[in-house]
C-alpha cells in the first residue's frame, strides 16, 4: 500500500482508562498487516505547528525541526526509533501533507518490527477529548470504541493507584467511587455521542465480550476495518512477552498483557467494592451502564 493510501484511513482506539484499550492495541498490532505503536499523543501535540506540511516542507530545516519536536514528545522515546532512519524515510517518501508525514512515522515503526503494513493506528485515552480534532486530520479514520463495566474500571483505578503511583508515565486516576463513576460516565457517553454522528465511521466493542469470545469479536472487528481475521491476534501475549510490544515503562500496571487472555476480572467489583459503593456507582452512572447493557442490581 502506498503512502497516500496509508494516510487516509488510520485506526484509532478510543476508550476510558483501564477499559482494555491496551489489550485491543496489542491484539490489532499482532495482525500481520497492521501496526499500532505504544501510546504517545504527538499527533495532536505537533498538529498546530506542522499541520500545513506540504511538498515544499521536505527540506533540512523543516525536517530537522519536526524531528527535534517529535523526539522530545512525551513517551515517544518508548518507540525506540532511530532518528537518522526516520529522517531518511521522510526524504524517501516526501510526504505532501501532515497526515502523510504521520504515516511515514508509522511505516518506519513497522519496519522496525519487520512488518510491511496495510494499515496503522493509534491508541490513547487522551484522545477521548479530541475526537473531532483527529477526524479533522484524518476524515476517513476508523474509530474503535472499547467499553468496560465502570464498576470493574473502578477496581482497576484503585489497583493502579495503589501499586503504581509515582512510576514514570503512571496515570493519575481518581479513587473515590463517586469521582470514578462521574468520570467514567462522562467519558463513555462523550465518546458514544460523538461517534454516533453520521460523519464518523466507528465500531463499538465491550471488553467483556472481547475476553469471553476473542476470536468472534476480533473477526467482526477485522471485517469492519477491512481485513481478514489473523489468529496471531489471540496470541498477542506471546509477542508482547518475547518482543516487549508494550514498553517496560508502562508494564507496571499492564502486567496481564504477557499472559493469555481470560475473563477472570469480569464482575470482580462484586467482591472488591462495598454494597454502598456499588449502589452509589449505580445511582450516578446508571444511564451509561444501561446504555451499554450492564445490569444494575441493587446490592
Amino acid at each position: 500500500m502506498n503512502l497516500v493510501s496509508l494516510s487516509l484511513s488510520p485506526i484509532f482506539i478510543i476508550g476510558s482508562p483501564r477499559s482494555g484499550t491496551t489489550l485491543l492495541r496489542l491484539m490489532l498490532t499482532c495482525h500481520r498487516e497492521i501496526s499500532i505503536p505504544p501510546e504517545s499523543g504527538y499527533i495532536l501535540w505537533l498538529k498546530d505547528k506542522y499541520r500545513y506540511w506540504s511538498d515544499k516542507s521536505n527540506n533540512k530545516e523543516n525536517v530537522d525541526s519536526f524531528l527535534s519536536d517529535l523526539f522530545r514528545a512525551k513517551k515517544f522515546d518508548t518507540y525506540k526509533m532511530n532518528r537518522s532512519v526516520l529522517e531518511a524515510e521522510i526524504y524517501k517518501y516526501k510526504p505532501s501533507n501532515y497526515a502523510e508525514l504521520i504515516a511515514v512515522i508509522n511505516i518506519c515503526f513497522a519496519n522496525q518490527l519487520d512488518k510491511k503494513i496495510s494499515a496503522w493506528g493509534d491508541k490513547n485515552n487522551y484522545y477521548l477529548n479530541h475526537i473531532d480534532e483527529i477526524r479533522d486530520l484524518f476524515p476517513s479514520a476508523k474509530f474503535i470504541h472499547i467499553v468496560r463495566d465502570g464498576r470493574d474500571v473502578a477496581c482497576s483505578y484503585r489497583e493502579v493507584m495503589d501499586s503504581c503511583s509515582g512510576k514514570r508515565f503512571a496515570p493519575d486516576l481518581p479513587i473515590a467511587i463517586g469521582d470514578i463513576a462521574n468520570s467514567w460516565q462522562d467519558g463513555v457517553i462523550k465518546i458514544h455521542s460523538q461517534l454516533q454522528r453520521k460523519e464518523f465511521s466507528s465500531f463499538c466493542i465491550r471488553y467483556e465480550d472481547l475476553v469471553d469470545d476473542p476470536a468472534g469479536q476480533l473477526t467482526s472487528l477485522c471485517e469492519y476495518i477491512g481485513f481478514e481475521f489473523d489468529s496471531n491476534m489471540i496470541n498477542f501475549w506471546k509477542d508482547n512477552r518475547d518482543s516487549s510490544l508494550e514498553p517496560k515503562e508502562t508494564m507496571y500496571w499492564k502486567k496481564k498483557t504477557i499472559n493469555p487472555i481470560d475473563n477472570t476480572s469480569v464482575g470482580r467489583y462484586r467482591l472488591m467494592l462495598t454494597d454502598d459503593e456499588i449502589n452509589e456507582f449505580n445511582f450516578i452512572a446508571g444511564n451509561a451502564l444501561n446504555l451499554f447493557g450492564y445490569k444494575i442490581n441493587q446490592s
